[in-house]
C-alpha cells in the first residue's frame, strides 16, 4: 500500500479521532502495564473498529449490501455480512469461521490438543473459538494428499503406533500401527491400518528410473516398497544409521568393529560378514543374518554421500513420525478411527506447509 501525503495525513487525523474516543474508555490504572495495554488495545479494535473496517471493504468488492444477515467470526472481530456478500466472497453457507481463522483453527490444533488450541488462538489473535468447535472444524475439513511439482526419485518410509479407544470402559487399551512416507524430501502423506492408500498416492506421482526406496531393517517396510514402482525400477538402500547401529550391538572390540564399520561404509558386505565370523556370540550370529538379508540393499555409502547420489539416511521421516506422535501422544490420549485419520491428514498438512498463510 502506498499512501500520498495528503492521504496518510488524513489517515493519522482520523486515528487520532478514534484514539481519543477509545481512551477515553480506558481504566487509566491499567494503561501502566504495557501487555495489557495491547490486549486492550486489540479488543477495542475486534470490537469496534475491525468488524466496520471488513464490512466497508467487502462491500465495495462486492457493490451490495443487499440479503439476509448472517454473523461470521473472523480475525478482526465478530462480523454480521448478508447472504449475497458471502457468496460473492466464496464463503460456504453454514461456515461460521472466516476463511483466515479458519486456517489459524487448523494450525493451532495440528499442533496442540483441542483444550491447548482454544487457548492458544485466543492468546495470538484475541478471537474466542471454543475446542469443540475446533475438533468440529479438523473433522468437517479435507486434507488433500499432495502432488509432486517434478518427477520423483526418492521415496521413504517409517512407522510409528498409537493408542486406540476400546468400545468397553475399563478394556484395556490398544496399540495399532499407521504408516508414514516422503517423498523426494518434501511430501509427506500418512494412513492408518491403509498401506494401500499410501502406496497408491505414491504411485500416482511421476517416477525416475531408478526410484531410491529407502528403509531400516523392518519387514513391514520393505513389504510396502515391493507395492511402489516395477521390480526393475526400484532400488533397495538400507538406512545407514540403522545399520550401524545394528552394528555396535556386536560385542567387540572398538578397533575391530571400527574396521568392519569402514568396510560397510564402502558396501563391502562380504568383507565386513568374514569379520563378523569370528564373533561367536549370540549377537554376532544375529548380525550376520542381517546382513545375509540386506545384502543387497547395503551399497557404497561413502560414494553415495560424496557424489550426492541419494539420502543414506531415513532420518527425516523418522522425524516425521516424532512429529506426528506429538499430536497423536498426548498425555492420556486415545483416538477412534475416523478422528486419526482426520488428525493424520492435518498433522500432514502442516508437515507439508498447506496450512501456511
Amino acid at each position: 500500500m502506498n499512501l500520498n501525503p495528503e492521504q496518510l495525513e488524513r489517515l493519522d487525523a482520523c486515528i487520532q479521532e478514534i484514539g481519543e474516543i477509545l481512551y477515553s474508555q480506558m481504566d487509566s490504572v491499567k494503561l501502566k502495564d504495557m501487555e495489557m495495554l495491547e490486549s486492550m488495545t486489540r479488543q477495542h479494535i475486534l470490537d469496534y473498529i475491525g468488524p466496520k473496517l471488513l464490512f466497508f471493504f467487502i462491500s465495495q468488492v462486492t457493490g451490495t449490501t443487499h440479503g439476509k444477515n448472517r454473523k461470521l467470526k473472523t480475525c478482526v472481530g465478530n462480523l454480521t455480512l448478508t447472504n449475497k456478500q458471502a457468496h460473492i466472497m466464496g464463503i460456504t453457507s453454514y461456515a461460521r469461521l472466516s476463511p483466515l481463522l479458519l486456517k489459524c483453527s487448523l494450525l493451532v490444533s495440528a499442533k496442540a490438543s483441542y483444550g491447548m488450541g482454544e487457548k492458544d488462538i485466543e492468546v495470538l489473535t484475541g478471537v474466542q473459538v471454543s475446542h469443540s468447535t475446533l475438533q468440529r472444524q479438523v473433522n468437517k475439513s479435507e486434507f488433500d494428499w499432495p502432488s509432486a511439482k517434478q518427477a520423483v526419485s526418492e521415496v521413504s518410509i517409517d512407522g510409528g503406533k498409537v493408542r486406540l479407544r476400546t468400545p468397553f470402559q475399563g478394556a484395556p487399551c490398544v496399540w495399532k500401527d499407521y504408516k508414514v512416507g516422503r517423498m523426494q524430501g518434501i511430501y509427506y502423506g500418512a494412513s492408518f491400518q491403509d498401506p494401500q492408500t499410501l502406496t497408491d498416492w505414491i504411485n500416482s506421482q511421476k517416477t525416475t528410473n531408478p526410484l531410491i526406496c529407502l528403509g531400516d531393517g523392518h519387514d513391514g517396510i520393505w513389504n510396502l516398497f515391493k507395492e511402489i514402482g516395477s521390480p526393475e525400477q526400484r532400488q533397495e538402500i538400507l538406512d545407514w544409521f540403522h545399520l550401524k547401529e545394528n552394528l555396535y550391538k556386536v560385542r567387540g572390540s572398538k578397533k575391530n568393529l571400527k574396521k568392519i564399520e569402514t568396510l560397510l561404509w564402502k558396501g563391502q558386505v562380504i568383507e565386513a560378514k568374514a569379520e563378523v565370523f569370528k564373533y561367536k556370540s549370540h549377537q554376532a550370529s544375529k548380525f550376520r543374518a542381517y546382513l545375509t538379508k540386506h545384502e543387497s540393499r547395503i551399497i557404497n555409502y561413502e560414494q553415495a554421500q560424496k557424489e550426492q547420489i541419494c539420502s543414506i539416511g531415513s532420518g527425516a521421516v523418522e522425524s516425521a513420525v516424532k512429529q506426528i506422535d506429538k499430536r497423536l501422544k498426548l498425555a492420556g490420549a486415545q483416538w477412534n478411527s475416523e478422528n486419526l485419520h482426520k488428525i493424520l491428514g492435518l498433522r500432514c498438512a502442516y508437515l507439508n506447509g498447506s496450512l501456511a498463510a
